[in-house]
């Protein structure tokens, strides 16, 4: 049997030179005006029992360094009978949100544990074989929650080149056509970098230097310029991918986390008009990943004039190739890496360089538009104008005050996505473990004052 609790404080507003917000500037940029947030990371290692948190990364007003804050969240979901968790053996808030909608009541937890115990107890009570109870309306992911709850937005008063953007470009010499990171002879022999802070450097194979020094120095290099986004072309399938399969072979730890850790990976999709495209999905901690091959293929979907979406082509059509470029074809990197070195080297840095220019010239008008979604990481923002209505419609619910439609109503399929769908050109779906917080908003503080700990 539930027992009665009092509701935490709000949590307290950044500071902010903003005064008064008009209704469309919060309704686009959130009610709390914290800026200069790069990422959020929902800290999933601690125990269940202990009470959800989230990790905060914020540029300073400077925008040098990145800070970091630890704040507390709550767990929720939406719930269309409260009855259903009568006797839950934890405490909550339930409250009754306006309404008839058919989710009409919000359930709020301190802990993952009495969460996920409430949602196995639904499970049970409804016969449920679904992975979701159809009683049960979740809000994406953590992060995506914690700034629903908040009313903050990532990259709040930031420009594109506030944010620290670092590139990365790999050569990898093989003898059997395309490479294979299971070969051990098909090494990575060059990692090119470059920054929007005018920064390039090559590591590169040479005397006293093997791949896995290669490897361990590229994590070095990562670390040192402390990026908030990494760019490439085809990075999640190649660069990326090919990185940490080669560093999983030498025992080397691609920890490029801001907290250390190795990113996670997991079987994703994009859907680019007809066409879907399968990738493996990079996550890592404080950091963003921007791949500008899917960002060439999403202005295809409308332009229909690229022959191919590969760096080159690119940079061609948009008028980005740089004054003396290097060109060596695919088929001859290996050739080349034995017979004219310096000219491969050469091109390993135009190539990270146009990767570059591409991304900027794809970004520019995006960055904007990324804010008013309340998503963590910049590629789960989608494109197509219908996914983009639909979720600024379901922010119309985001005080919880009015009760939801059900999930057969169109406009509540963005939030429900799984993590290995995505929209038309947009990227994953915020992922993770479920869960998360929103405020109350004008209706009070979150938890939601005048609910109970037992439903009615």
């Amino acid at each position: 049997m539930s027992s009665s609790s009092s509701a935490p404080a709000p949590t307290e507003p950044a500071p902010s030179d903003v005064t008064e917000a008009s209704d469309a500037d919060v309704a686009l940029f959130g009610k709390d005006p914290m800026p200069r947030l790069v990422d959020v990371e929902p800290m999933m290692d601690r125990p269940s029992s202990e009470p959800a948190m989230v990790r905060l990364y914020q540029r300073t007003e400077d925008f040098e360094s990145v800070v970091e804050h630890t704040e507390t969240f709550y767990p929720f979901f939406f719930l269309s009978d409260a009855s259903l968790l009568n006797g839950l053996s934890h405490d909550f808030w339930c409250k009754r949100l306006k309404g008839d909608n058919f989710f009409r009541h919000i359930a709020v937890f301190q802990t993952w544990s009495a969460y996920w115990d409430a949602v196995r107890q639904i499970e049970r009570r409804t016969d449920s074989d679904e992975s979701w109870p159809d009683e049960i309306y979740r809000v994406g992911s953590p992060t995506q929650q914690y700034l629903m709850q908040s009313g903050r937005t990532c990259l709040l008063d930031m420009t594109l080149d506030d944010l620290h953007r670092l590139q990365l470009d790999i050569e990898v010499y093989t003898e059997g056509g395309f490479p294979n990171a299971e070969r051990p002879e098909d090494k990575i022999i060059i990692v090119a970098f470059s920054d929007n802070r005018g920064w390039t450097k090559l590591l590169h194979l040479q005397d006293g230097v093997d791949e896995a020094t290669l490897l361990q120095r590229t994590v070095d290099v990562i670390r040192e310029r402390d990026p908030d986004v990494i760019e490439g072309h085809n990075c999640f399938s190649f660069d990326l991918d090919y990185i940490l399969d080669r560093c999983d072979m030498h025992g080397v730890d691609f920890a490029i986390g801001r907290d250390g850790s190795v990113p996670r990976t997991y079987d994703s999709s994009m859907r680019f008009a007809e066409r879907t495209v399968d990738y493996p999905a990079v996550d890592i901690v404080g950091r963003h990943v921007i791949d500008t091959y899917f960002q060439v293929m999403a202005f295809d979907v409308f332009s229909r004039d690229l022959p191919d979406y590969s760096l080159k082509t690119a940079a061609r059509y948009f008028g980005l190739v740089p004054e003396g470029r290097t060109y060596i074809e695919g088929v001859d990197i290996s050739r080349a890496w034995r017979e004219e070195r310096e000219k491969l080297l050469d091109y390993a840095i135009d190539d990270v360089i146009e990767t570059k220019l591409d991304a900027l010239h794809c970004h520019e008008s995006q960055m904007y538009e990324w804010l008013p979604y309340n998503v963590n990481k910049l590629d789960e923002v989608p494109d197509s104008d219908e996914a983009r209505r639909e979720w600024l419609a379901e922010g119309e619910y985001e005080a919880f005050v009015e009760s939801l439609p059900d999930a057969s109503d169109k406009m509540m399929r963005i939030g429900d996505e799984s993590e290995s769908t995505t929209d038309q050109a947009g990227g994953p779906s915020a992922s993770g473990a479920e869960g998360g917080a929103p405020d109350g908003g004008s209706a009070g503080s979150f938890p939601p004052p005048g609910g109970s700990s037992t439903p009615a």
